[in-house]
């Protein structure tokens, strides 16, 4: 969020961390107390500009949507190979490596509550691509882990981002995969209104291969 590089942002948390600002909780990770949080907010909203809350913010959703979607071609390289909206994710400022499946699946472990968090987050700020990459990624993983009311959370959110952007392709893959959501909870009707609705999209933007999963 702060854009620095690997070596200054240790120095700086390790000050913070030092000045029992912020709390040091397993290697790499920190957390902030609740009232200290609570205090923080109240500073950026008087000392920062909207400017600048707001490129913080959209660095933080980037580099989740990044890493999400980088992790998610290691494990699922089929269906995250062509996805062509997912392509439109700009590199974070500081990427981390991840190379292995056995990486993959420990980044999606630790980040499952944040994954959720994120998406909501980027709902609530109007960022419609990186909440549709972000329900996508996150979805994908939650529905294949059999976590089926958060993968219709994060899928639901994907749907209204697509719509309010007005991507109508975005939205018949995010009605799609709602769709399969809903099913695998045995939520039979709604999932069958989605699966309508994808196809009925899908025919008007002339998606063949759209049409033939809906």
């Amino acid at each position: 969020m702060a854009e620095l590089d690997l070596a200054m942002a240790r120095r700086q948390l390790d000050a913070l961390s030092h000045a029992h600002l912020i709390q040091s909780v397993t290697r790499d990770r920190y957390r902030l107390h609740d009232l200290l949080g609570a205090y923080a907010r109240d500073r950026t909203e008087h000392t920062d500009t909207a400017y600048h809350r707001d490129r913080a913010v959209v660095a933080l959703l980037r580099w989740y949507a990044y890493h999400a979607i980088s992790v998610c071609r290691i494990l699922y390289p089929a269906a995250f190979s062509w996805h062509q909206m997912l392509d439109h994710v700009r590199p974070a400022n500081l990427t981390m490596e991840t190379v292995s499946a056995v990486d993959a699946t420990n980044w999606l472990d630790t980040e499952h509550d944040n994954l959720i968090a994120i998406t909501r987050m980027s709902a609530q700020c109007d960022q419609h691509q990186l909440t549709i990459a972000l329900a996508y990624t996150a979805g994908w993983v939650m529905y294949h882990r059999g976590q089926w009311a958060d993968s219709i959370e994060v899928r639901e959110l994907g749907v209204v981002a697509a719509r309010r952007c007005g991507d109508r392709v975005a939205e018949a893959h995010t009605l799609l995969y709602l769709g399969a959501s809903y099913q695998a909870a045995y939520r039979r009707q709604e999932a069958l209104a989605n699966f309508q609705k994808a196809l009925e999209l899908s025919r008007i933007a002339d998606d063949r291969w759209l049409e033939a999963g809906a």
